[in-house]
């Protein structure tokens, strides 16, 4: 018997995936009820989409070797790389060399930049082709140096989604974030919720998505409490917006890298936080055991994988080009 992708990942996704109440469903078990109805991510197949590739000379704002190479001022070479895997490049039309020796086939060793719409549009191509419903667009502290080009990136997504009949939601990282208690509500209020007009954009019993990952984690990078993550969660909630956490996998237990001494997570009755506060729950993954995903609490079949940029342990970081590149029938060498 045949089995397609999209069932092996459904399947997988309800070993793992949490009702409303918490419980946990695992292989063999009846299937969970969710808590929601399928809408554009629950009973759909989301892939994490980052944009974050750039080259000098791609017109990009930010105008470096944005995530290709250690010193991003500097094109990538053998001394100055980050590269794990050379990306197939036979679909884009616009390519920018490195200082790389050619590849094993003769050609130049090049690179893509995510600020060409043409790449973006080959990723969701590569969604439509190969069944992937909706992206997550990942969107860090718009106020750094990286702001305006993430802004370009949200448009140029919205139009290959509407280009291609996919779904695209924004997914707030907030590691790092100072000032992200104010400022993602301003950024949300100023920017991102113009992107709720497109049709394109993705509902959820009705309303448009928000996720925000990285709530919940014990560390430097994710210093709130738990007030201030209800009081962002509620304030989305109040804008109309169906709201997905994410947290760290052992959110419920109060392990795996989770803020101790909040008796939410094993207490339901207890004072809500950001993930009993949530209509929808995205654990997070470890980077050293390369765990599998939990799926979203309200019984979607969403699947999530790979690990976070630079230190941390997002699980929706995996970009379109390779959570949907993994589906595509083996080729020869680029």
């Amino acid at each position: 018997m045949s089995l397609s992708r999209r069932t092996f990942l459904t399947t997988a996704a309800a070993a793992t995936v949490g009702t409303a109440a918490g419980a946990v469903v695992t292989l063999g078990s009846a299937p969970a009820d969710a808590a929601s109805p399928p809408g554009d991510v629950v009973g759909k197949i989301a892939v994490g989409y980052q944009g974050w590739f750039a080259c000098i000379g791609d017109g990009a704002p930010i105008n470096t070797w944005w995530h290709w190479s250690h010193n991003e001022s500097q094109t990538p070479s053998p001394t100055n790389n980050v590269i794990k895997a050379w990306p197939d490049l036979r679909e884009y039309t616009h390519l920018y060399n490195t200082a790389y020796d050619n590849l094993g086939n003769g050609r130049p060793a090049a690179l893509f930049s995510s600020y060409d719409q043409q790449t973006v549009d080959t990723h969701f191509l590569w969604m439509q082709q190969n069944g992937c419903d909706t992206a997550a667009l990942q969107r860090f502290n718009p106020n750094s140096p990286e702001g305006p080009t993430r802004d370009a990136m949200a448009t140029k997504v919205r139009s290959s989604a509407e280009t291609y009949g996919r779904k695209f939601y924004i997914m707030y990282d907030v590691t790092g974030w100072t000032n992200m208690q104010s400022e993602i509500k301003a950024d949300w209020t100023n920017k991102m919720s113009a992107h709720t007009a497109s049709a394109a954009y993705a509902r959820q019993n009705g309303k448009p998505v928000v996720c925000i990952w990285g709530f919940g984690f014990d560390d430097p990078n994710h210093p709130w409490d738990a007030a201030t993550c209800v009081d962002v969660v509620n304030w989305f909630k109040g804008q109309g917006c169906y709201v997905i956490g994410g947290v760290p996998r052992g959110w419920r237990t109060g392990d795996g890298g989770s803020r101790p001494g909040d008796p939410s997570r094993t207490r339901p009755t207890a004072t809500p936080t950001a993930s009993t506060t949530s209509p929808a729950c995205c654990p997070g993954m470890s980077r050293q055991t390369n765990e599998p995903m939990a799926t979203l609490r309200g019984g979607s079949s969403t699947t999530w994988s790979g690990s976070g940029p630079r230190g941390s342990t997002s699980p929706c970081s995996t970009s379109s080009a390779r959570a949907t590149r993994s589906a595509r029938p083996p080729r020869t060498s680029p």
